[in-house]
C-alpha cells in the first residue's frame, strides 16, 4: 500500500479533533512508507454523569451519551422494581413479566406482526430483570429512531400480552425449577448466598407453587403498578447529538403521564442474618464438588471496596496457580469480590474439583486466605492487578451504551455518578 491514499471511513473522520459531524472530509495524506506513520497519543477520558443526565418533561430521568461511529442507537428503559418486590407467594412474577414483554405486541400489531416488523427494520428488542429492576431495551438504526421510540413507548404503556406465550413461558420456568437442583454450581451459589445473607430479597426463589399461582392478570397489574416516569431511568447511546436525542425522548416518552404509579427506590440495607459459620455440605450424586470459601465484607460504596476488588484479583491468580497449576486439582479455581449495593458483599474463593480432592483443595484455599491476610500482596502483584483492572475499565467504558447503563445503575441506587463504583463491580 506504499504511496496509496484513501479517505477515512465516515465514523473515523468524524472522530478527528475539530471535525464537524456529518460533513465529508478530504482524504488524508499518507507517508510514502508505513515505516513513517506517526500515531497521535490518545487519552482515555471518562464521560461525565452530570453532563449526560437529563430530566424529561414528565420527570423521567435519562442518561444520554453520544458514541461517534456506533451504527445503532440503543435505548434502555429501566423500571425500578424487580423480583425482590414480588408479592409473597408470587415469586417469579417479575421474571415472567420481563419474558412476556419480550414477546408482546402493541396496539394494532400482534406479537407475531411486531416481531416481523422489527426484523424488517433490523431492530432488536430485549428484556431483562433482577432483584431491583426490570427493563426493555430497543436497538435501532438512526433512520428508524422515531419508529423505535414509538414502539418502545407502546411496549411500556400499552403492551399486548399474549396468552399463548404466557403459558409457554410459565411452563419453561416450571421446567427450570424442576431441574435447578441438578446443576451443581447453581446449587452451590444459591446455598452460599443464603448462608451469607439469610432470607432477603436477593435470596428469594420462585417455587413450583408460586409460579403455578401466577396469572396473566397478575402480570398486567404488576406492569400497571410499576411502569411510569417516577420509576423509570433511561440509558441512551448512539451516534446522535445528545440534545437532539433528548428532544426526541421528550416528544415521545416524555409525554407519557400514567396515573397510579408510586415512586420507589431500592430499600437501604437492613439487618440480615449473621453469616452461618462452619462447613456446610449439600450431598449430590456427582463425581465432582463445587466449593465456595468466603465471607461477607462491605457494600459497593464503602471506601474499602476498591481495595477488596484489587485484592480479589491478586488472590484469583494465586488460587489458580496453587490449586490448579501446581497441584492439578481443580477444573476451575478463582477468587471474587462481588459488590452489592445493599448488602455486605461476598469475598470468595471458588473452585470445582473431584470429590476426593475437595478436602485438600479447601485446605489450600484456606492457606492462601491466611497467607494474603498475614503478608498481603507483593508490589508486583498489585501492579499486575491494577493493569488488568484498568484494561477492563477502558474496555467497558470505551463503549457509550455501557457508560450510560452504568450511570443508570448508579441513579437507581441513589449513589454518586462515579464510574469508579461500577469499575470495582466488573467481574
Amino acid at each position: 500500500l506504499e504511496g496509496a491514499s484513501a479517505p477515512l471511513p465516515g465514523h473515523l473522520a468524524e472522530a478527528r479533533p475539530g471535525a464537524a459531524a456529518g460533513k465529508a472530509h478530504a482524504a488524508p495524506k499518507l507517508p510514502a512508507s508505513w515505516k513513517d506513520l506517526v500515531f497521535e497519543e490518545r487519552r482515555f477520558e471518562l464521560p461525565s454523569g452530570e453532563a449526560a443526565r437529563r430530566v424529561l418533561a414528565n420527570g423521567t430521568r435519562a442518561f444520554v451519551l453520544r458514541g461517534v461511529g456506533e451504527p445503532s442507537i440503543r435505548i434502555e428503559a429501566r423500571i425500578l422494581g424487580g423480583s425482590g418486590e414480588d408479592p409473597e407467594g408470587k415469586e417469579g412474577l417479575t421474571q415472567l413479566a420481563a419474558g412476556l414483554l419480550d414477546e408482546a405486541g402493541i396496539p394494532g400489531m400482534t406479537p407475531e406482526a411486531l416481531k416481523k416488523h422489527l426484523e424488517s427494520l433490523v431492530a432488536e428488542r430485549t428484556t431483562s430483570s433482577d432483584t431491583d429492576t426490570h427493563s426493555v431495551t430497543m436497538s435501532v438504526f438512526p433512520n428508524d429512531l422515531d419508529e423505535g421510540l414509538r414502539i418502545l413507548g407502546l411496549l411500556l404503556s400499552d403492551p399486548a400480552l399474549d396468552a399463548t406465550a404466557f403459558a409457554r413461558l410459565k411452563k419453561a420456568m416450571l421446567a427450570r425449577i424442576a431441574s435447578r437442583d441438578t446443576r451443581m454450581r447453581g446449587v452451590t451459589g444459591r446455598l452460599y448466598r443464603k448462608l451469607l445473607w439469610g432470607e432477603v430479597p436477593e435470596t428469594r426463589e420462585p417455587t413450583r407453587e408460586s409460579v403455578e399461582s401466577i396469572t396473566l392478570d397478575d402480570i398486567r397489574e404488576l406492569l400497571d403498578a410499576r411502569t411510569g416516569p417516577s420509576r423509570m431511568v433511561l440509558a441512551v447511546a448512539g451516534d446522535i447529538d445528545a440534545d437532539a436525542m433528548t428532544g426526541k425522548l421528550d416528544a415521545t416518552l416524555g409525554q407519557w403521564k400514567p396515573e397510579g404509579v408510586e415512586s420507589w427506590l431500592p430499600a437501604a440495607a437492613g439487618e440480615v442474618t449473621a453469616p452461618a459459620r462452619g462447613l456446610h455440605l449439600r450431598p449430590m450424586p456427582t463425581s465432582q464438588g463445587s466449593v465456595r470459601v468466603g465471607q461477607t465484607t462491605v457494600t459497593a460504596t464503602h471506601e474499602d471496596a476498591p481495595a477488596l476488588r484489587l485484592l480479589s484479583a491478586v488472590l484469583a491468580r494465586r488460587t489458580f496457580n496453587t490449586i490448579r497449576s501446581v497441584h492439578g486439582l481443580a477444573y476451575q479455581a478463582s477468587a471474587r469480590f462481588a459488590p452489592s449495593w445493599r448488602r455486605a458483599s461476598p469475598f470468595t474463593v471458588l473452585f470445582q474439583t473431584k470429590n476426593e480432592s475437595v478436602p485438600f483443595a479447601i485446605d489450600l484455599a484456606v492457606q492462601e486466605l491466611k497467607r494474603i491476610r498475614k503478608e498481603g500482596p507483593t508490589a508486583d502483584e498489585v501492579e499486575e492487578a491494577k493493569k488488568s483492572l484498568d484494561a477492563g475499565f477502558r474496555r467497558v467504558f470505551g463503549r457509550s451504551f455501557d457508560s450510560a447503563g452504568a450511570f443508570a445503575t448508579l441513579e437507581t441506587y441513589g449513589v454518586a455518578l462515579d464510574l469508579s463504583l461500577i469499575h470495582i463491580s466488573e467481574p
